[in-house]
């Protein structure tokens, strides 16, 4: 969860670039795993995490939310 758009696009940015950081690709477009799991939580507005951190998301907001629907396609 962030608190502004602009920083959540920031974050976003900051975390598809990781794998070009780490020297995994030359374009962060051929990286496909989380990335396409964080765009799903991100465009449902659902948290992303294991069922730990879900929890504590629910237990802290009061609101319980289904995972994200994850497509995978290979």
């Amino acid at each position: 969860m962030v608190q502004a758009d602009n920083y959540q696009l920031t974050c976003q940015r900051y975390i598809e670039l990781n794998p070009v950081r780490a020297a995994m690709v030359e374009d962060p477009a051929h990286y496909r795993s989380t990335i396409d799991d964080t765009r799903l939580a991100r465009n449902q507005s659902q948290p992303l995490g294991n069922s730990r951190f879900l929890a504590k998301i629910e237990k802290a907001t009061g609101v319980r939310r289904g995972r994200p629907r994850v497509l995978r396609v290979i």
